[in-house]
């Protein structure tokens, strides 16, 4: 199961992990071991998607909720939305109980500026009364194998799904177009996501050198590696609501 959790993660955002993110840093040039610009979307096909849904919402006065079920994505979404000038809140299992209705008001209030309200699963459905939002997306739903082989949809096919009419679908498709217009205009111009030429020679290995390490790992496991410290894992950003609700008060 964590082997699971953590390909999850890398279908996320492959910075969900420290390590992965540093040496992408350094890889990139980054001082500060901190990736950010459009780095952050070209790293993740669900992001890049989501780059392509956000911008025209927020050009049509929507208000969005996005799910999150891991607070460390919503940590990453927070650096694309700052990338963005999205203006957000968010609320997750660390608010505290008397923040909440603040927040709530904030979102709710006429004329709020706050585009979207960023919410973790586990805090974000206990009685909350978000009315003033007219969308939602369920960032990273629960896996399943067996919608693995789903076309990623085009352009037209995106705009179709997030119209409300057709001056909208109409907009979003001349949005898209002046996108294009001003990517080819751009000499330094990069593909929407990284391509293999783009990512540092550790991280890519051919067939033969996968076989080795799987067979070493084999190795490990009839052997053995020697003794060292156990560690506890936290699995608490995979508790589902329910599950979440059933935790004893001391360990949640």
């Amino acid at each position: 199961m964590n082997t699971i959790m953590q390909l999850r993660k890398i279908c996320n955002h492959p910075y969900m992990f420290q390590h992965i993110e540093e040496s992408f840093a350094e890889h990139l040039g980054y001082s500060n071991g901190v990736i950010n610009g459009a780095e952050l979307y070209r790293a993740s096909g669900k992001f890049e998607l989501l780059d392509r849904i956000l911008p025209k919402l927020r050009a049509t006065n929507h208000r969005v909720l996005l799910f999150c079920q891991m607070t460390s994505l919503m940590t990453v979404m927070e650096d694309y939305f700052a990338f963005r000038n999205f203006l957000y809140l968010r609320l997750d299992g660390t608010t505290k109980s008397e923040d909440r209705a603040a927040l709530l008001k904030k979102f709710n209030e006429p004329g709020s500026q706050y585009f979207i309200f960023l919410l973790s699963t586990r805090a974000g459905g206990l009685g909350l009364n978000l009315q003033a939002a007219d969308t939602v997306i369920i960032f990273d739903s629960d896996w399943n194998p067996h919608q693995e082989e789903d076309e990623v949809p085009d352009d037209e096919t995106l705009n179709q799904m997030i119209a409300r009419h057709e001056e909208e679908f109409d907009l979003f498709m001349r949005m898209d177009m002046d996108r294009r217009r001003e990517d080819a205009r751009n000499p330094k111009r990069k593909p929407r996501l990284m391509e293999e030429d783009e990512l540092p020679s550790w991280i890519i290995k051919d067939d033969a050198e996968v076989e080795r390490l799987t067979c070493e790992e084999e190795e490990e496991k009839i052997f053995g590696r020697g003794s060292r410290q156990r560690r506890d894992v936290d699995y608490s950003d995979a508790l589902t609501e329910k599950q979440w609700l059933r935790e004893p008060e001391g360990h949640r």
